[in-house]
């Protein structure tokens, strides 16, 4: 934080980070980080991007004005998710965008290996991630966690970002819990 506070004029600032830091004594490491960012100076962005095997929950949110979450495994969107970022990190500051998040923990724990993002279940996950995003959200995100972390948010979570729509946030975000709990052929094929 020194070399932050001795930067001088600062726009803004994106923190690329895994999510899944383990530290002792403090639960939440990459909450605290932006936290610590924040009281550098709490009239900036601040914007997040994040591996899809996060394990975050709210108190990110509450401590940064966005999180991105990539959306491949392997992780071959890097470059496209800080991009995403970095842009909504640019039009917040020159007032076009306002950024406003909606989180969700739907409480499921699932190994790496069924994480892919072109198999099931991940595959429609993030196809309703991306008709989210065309329906108007700037950025939905799903992390499905690392499942073998010893953190107390481990597991899933939904990230969505919009400008200014908190109705929409919500929805879109609600949303995204019947996808990750239907089975592949949808909720009728439970039932049968």
């Amino acid at each position: 934080m020194l070399a932050l506070k001795g930067a001088g004029k600062i726009d803004g600032v994106l923190l690329a980070l895994h999510g899944a830091m383990a530290v002792s004594g403090i639960p939440r490491p990459e909450a605290e980080l932006a936290r610590r960012v924040k009281k550098v100076n709490d009239k900036i962005p601040l914007m997040v991007t994040l591996d899809l095997h996060a394990n975050e929950d709210v108190e990110l949110a509450n401590a940064s004005d966005g999180v991105f979450i990539l959306k491949t495994y392997p992780h071959l969107d890097s470059h496209d998710i800080g991009e995403k970022a970095a842009q909504c990190m640019i039009e917040t500051i020159k007032g076009k965008f306002k950024p406003i998040m909606a989180v969700r923990k739907p409480g499921v724990i699932s190994a790496s290996v069924y994480q892919a993002s072109e198999y099931h279940p991940m595959k429609e996950v993030y196809n309703r991630c991306r008709m989210w995003e065309e329906r108007g959200v700037y950025c939905a995100s799903v992390a499905p966690g690392f499942g073998y972390a010893d953190v107390p948010d481990v597991g899933a979570s939904v990230y969505v970002v919009t400008n200014g729509d908190h109705k929409m946030a919500e929805e879109a975000c609600t949303g995204y819990l019947g996808s990750y709990l239907e089975p592949e052929g949808g909720p009728d094929e439970a039932a049968a």
